[in-house]
């Protein structure tokens, strides 16, 4: 299953976001030799439109990349690191499949609890996951429930928004920018977010190296 959600998800076009007039419009930006840099944290959420989406264990962040008059110069998500409190090991930039997952089955990041599954075994079933209802009392009808037939989805004549295809959709493009180019990174954090007291965005890649400060 998870493989199938990947390559639907994997259809998807990182296209990123609108990048802002200039580096200086973000809350922490600087210079890189070849370019200026522009970030903003968003915590652990993504917005689209009026949509906006949880991310479960991954923080966010919105990333601009202003190459120099002239400059041909690759982007990738993999030029970032994210620095916590000080840490000397910075956590590294994920693939925005994994966030979309998490978008759209939070349980794969906290666990799968409560699935159900019968398993065929000689003339009887083997119950995986919830036990079957307990009879409270006698003639108690929950207990005999048994699980709800099948229905058919209601049509709706409008198509919810998919969190998933937004965090692929708004993820910083692997390209080759002469111009500002910007979208989500996203990196794996399961601490609580009031842990965090200090937060620094690492770049280092063809444009040279930059520190920006995010709290």
């Amino acid at each position: 299953m998870k493989f199938l959600v990947l390559g639907m998800l994997a259809a998807v076009t990182w296209a990123g976001t609108d990048p802002k007039p200039q580096a200086s419009d973000y809350p922490a930006h600087g210079r890189a030799a070849r370019a200026q840099i522009g970030a903003e944290y968003l915590s652990r959420t993504i917005s689209e439109g009026n949509e906006s989406y949880y991310t479960g264990i991954y923080l966010v962040v919105e990333v601009g990349v202003y190459p120099d008059k002239g400059v041909m110069l690759p982007v990738s998500s993999g030029d970032f690191q994210l620095r916590i409190n000080g840490k000397k090991v910075p956590l590294v930039a994920q693939t925005p499949g994994l966030v979309a997952m998490a978008i759209r089955n939070p349980e794969w990041d906290r666990g799968n609890r409560g699935t159900v599954a019968d398993v065929g075994l000689g003339g009887g079933d083997i119950i995986i996951g919830r036990p079957p209802p307990i009879e409270r009392f006698p003639g108690d009808p929950q207990a005999r429930r048994g699980p709800r037939a099948p229905q058919a989805p209601e049509q709706k004549d409008k198509v919810p928004p998919d969190g998933g295809e937004a965090a692929m959709r708004l993820a910083l493009p692997q390209v080759q920018a002469e111009s500002g180019v910007s979208g989500l990174i996203y990196f794996a954090y399961k601490s609580k977010l009031n842990d965090i007291r200090r937060l620094e965005l690492l770049y280092e890649g063809p444009a040279g190296r930059q520190v920006l400060v995010l709290r």
